[in-house]
């Protein structure tokens, strides 16, 4: 059934609708495809979570490849914007759009909704911006591929709710989200920014102060999170392998 929602999710997401309203439409229909086809031994909170993993899962798969391939800019030209920088854009934002309707929704039920609320509006704000105005295209759209670390991320809960916690594969997965984590949300995203910020300094800072502002607020607020994220992962990771079986042996 996963597969079958994620199949339908991917068709209908290259269909390249014209803005991000209809992306987040999209999206939110996904949701409540989801919803109805979530496990049955799973409560109402806990099957609207599986349903937001799954419209998480297939953003990740939509959006990584699609950026891999827009990534095709002048990176030098902090102006440049291309048809796929656009849609990578508004793919996003149409995502995030659609994910705080759950957010706000389950917000006392789900924990740690607080830091997500602020990552999903601080990241309508910058990733807005940059995609009104055409500017940062070239930090924008490589950030996206953090979305790489989506499948394992979710993997983890979806693996738990199908009662899969502490198998082996549950331990591998536990393995490729500290690393996919490591790789694309804090080494690449630290130089993805410092390039702009330091290397490309006298050109991203003749940028409008405004978009200048709402860059380093978003990087300001969003790469210390992921920081923080990682050293949870690590911690999660360091205690399933403590307590995995082999070790028994």
């Amino acid at each position: 059934m996963i597969a079958v929602v994620c199949g339908l999710g991917v068709c209908l997401l290259m269909v390249d609708p014209p803005n991000l309203l209809s992306y987040a439409a999209i999206f939110l229909a996904l949701y409540f495809v989801a919803l109805q086809t979530a496990p049955r031994h799973l409560d109402g909170t806990n099957r609207a979570y599986w349903a937001s993993s799954i419209m998480h899962l297939m953003h990740s798969i939509v959006i990584v490849p699609l950026s891999v391939l827009a990534m095709q800019l002048d990176v030098n030209d902090l102006y440049f914007t291309t048809h796929e920088s656009i849609r990578c854009c508004s793919i996003f934002l149409g995502y995030i759009a659609a994910d705080l309707g759950p957010l706000l929704y389950y917000r006392s039920q789900w924990s740690g909704t607080e830091l997500y609320i602020a990552h999903h509006l601080l990241s309508l704000s910058c990733c807005g911006t940059m995609a009104v105005r055409g500017h940062l295209h070239s930090l924008a759209v490589p950030l996206l591929l953090a979305e790489a670390t989506a499948p394992f991320t979710n993997g983890r809960w979806l693996l738990c709710a199908l009662g899969y916690k502490g198998s082996f594969v549950y331990v591998l997965n536990s393995f490729a989200m500290a690393l996919s984590f490591l790789i694309f949300r804090v080494i690449f995203m630290a130089w993805i920014i410092l390039r702009h910020v330091v290397v490309l300094q006298a050109t991203f800072f003749a940028l409008p102060t405004s978009t200048v502002s709402i860059a380093l607020l978003g990087c300001g607020f969003g790469y210390p999170l992921q920081l923080w994220w990682f050293q949870k992962i690590v911690k999660g990771l360091l205690k399933v392998v403590r307590a995995h079986p082999y070790k028994q042996g």
